[in-house]
């Protein structure tokens, strides 16, 4: 994924996964209960682990951390992924849509 760009990634990431995730630094605390949580910082965050956030059992099942190939894994094919999950996407996303997006959650955690 080093020709990822995370510009590119984070208008993708806004564009595509702001409407159920908070996807900017300044966005990360969650105040709509329906909304999913903040995707900030998630890269080498252990998987379902904050307090604040109300997981599916499935996602609770994932033990580790959220690596690059694991995120890449997640974001272009949740179902098959962690099956059961209520992450949901719509469209075609690309498989360089999806490394754009992982490099800029990358960055978003530094």
């Amino acid at each position: 994924m080093s020709k990822s760009d995370p510009a590119l990634g984070r208008e993708l990431a806004i564009a595509r996964c702001g409407g159920c995730h908070k996807v900017e630094p300044e966005q990360e605390i969650v105040s709509q209960p329906d909304m999913g949580h903040s995707l900030v910082k998630i890269y080498e965050r252990e998987v379902a682990s904050r307090d604040d956030v109300q997981y599916s059992n499935a996602l609770k099942q994932v033990d580790g951390i959220w690596t690059e190939e694991k995120l890449f894994s997640f974001v272009a094919e949740p179902m098959l992924t962690v099956p059961g999950t209520r992450m949901r996407w719509q469209g075609d996303w690309s498989y360089d849509d999806v490394a754009h997006i992982v490099a800029y959650l990358i960055s978003a955690a530094k």
